[in-house]
Formats: C-alpha cells, structure tokens, sequence
C-alpha cells in the first residue's frame, strides 16, 4: 500500500525506488512502529468503487491482461515450525506475498478484488490506487505451528506509474511467488519461495522446519 511527494518504503516491494518527499506495498519507506491496529488512514481518502475511471485495457502497454480479465487464487502460508510465524499486514492481507516479474517487466504488486478508486486529498492523475497516501497504523497477525495463513487474492496485480498503481490482471504461465515474515525493517528477511503456473486455484508457501 501518505500525501507525498515522494515513494514510501513500503512501496519498494512492489514498485520501484523511492523519491524524495514525505513516506508514503511503496517500497522505501517502513509503516509506523505503531503496534495499535486500527483502520488505514486511506479509507478515509479513497472509496472501493464497482466503476473505476474508464482506461484503456492496456494504458502503460506492457501486454498484461485487462484488470477486469482476472481468474482468482488461494494463496495460502503453512506454518510447519514450531515456532509461530509473524506476518505484518499493514498494508492488507496481500502484503507478506510477492511475485517476481520476467525480465523486462515492469514491477508489480498483488492488487485487491477492485482497483480503488482516489479521491481528494489524495487523487492521483491516472484516478486509480495511490502512492501518496499516508500509510495506515502498524497491524500485525502470528500463525500459530501447523496453521496456516489464507489470502484470497484476486487475481489482480497493480502496476506503479509516476505516483499510481495502474490496475491489470496478472499474465497467465510460470510465476514464481514469494512470502515474507515480519517487515522491511528485518534484515536478512525469511522468506520462502515457490514456482506455480497461472491461473492457479490455490498456491501453498510453506515454513518449513528448520533443519538439525
């Protein structure tokens, strides 16, 4: 998922490097060590909307699939330690998951059921999901030995563009997924990575045990 003008931390993962300005899945800029959940800042700026603005099916011409085009997966986290498994979703529930783009791909990101539509003070130039927005408060959930974490995702990916998350839905064939524990600020991150073809009804990342 910040009135700026620049990119955020948290848009690193899913779009490119940052700018300068105030922070705003950006992708250089960490959410708030706010460990109080509480409602994103951007409900308060944008509005979930059946008919986004008109666009063309392909406006950054990069032959994705029209976002409206989409074929839904279950991805799912499979905690096989016996630890718990922290998983930051500040930014939503897609947030620990990403997919790596093909050489000559422009970066992407999981996109919601919907693209969403801005509004002032946060409008972006395209009309659809925002850079700029204030990030939302820190939210955080655990995944208890031998649960499991469910992300019912759409099907569609958002491409960022000068400020905005263009909406497209993600090209069918092998992709490689990818799931991280806790957030940007951990370093080295744990994540575990798989290989799937899409569309896909469900595509599992597991947390295995480690060895010894």
């Amino acid at each position: 998922m910040r009135l700026i003008g620049c990119l955020p931390l948290w848009l690193a993962l899913a779009s490119g490097p940052a700018c300068s300005g105030e922070q705003g899945p950006g992708e250089d800029g960490d959410p708030p060590a706010n460990e109080t959940s509480g409602a994103s800042s951007d409900e308060t700026t944008e509005a979930s909307s059946p008919d986004p603005p008109a666009t063309s099916e392909d406006p950054l011409d990069i032959g994705f699939p029209d976002y409206r085009a989409v074929s839904p997966t279950l991805l799912r986290i499979v905690n096989e330690r016996a630890e718990p498994l922290r998983l930051v979703i500040s930014h939503g529930d897609g947030q620990p998951f990403s997919i790596e783009p093909r050489a000559g791909e422009p970066r992407f990101s999981l996109g919601d059921a919907a693209p969403t539509v801005t509004t002032a003070p946060c409008a972006c130039r395209c009309g659809f999901d925002c850079a700029l927005c204030e990030p939302p408060q820190h939210r955080e959930t655990t995944v208890d030995p031998g649960g499991h974490f469910d992300f019912p995702w759409s099907g569609r990916v958002r491409v960022f563009d000068e400020g905005c998350f263009h909406p497209y839905g993600a090209p069918a064939g092998p992709r490689t997924f990818t799931a991280c524990l806790d957030d940007l600020a951990a370093q080295p991150r744990d994540c575990v990575s798989v290989d799937a073809t899409l569309p896909a009804e469900r595509i599992e990342l597991r947390f295995a045990a480690a060895d010894g």
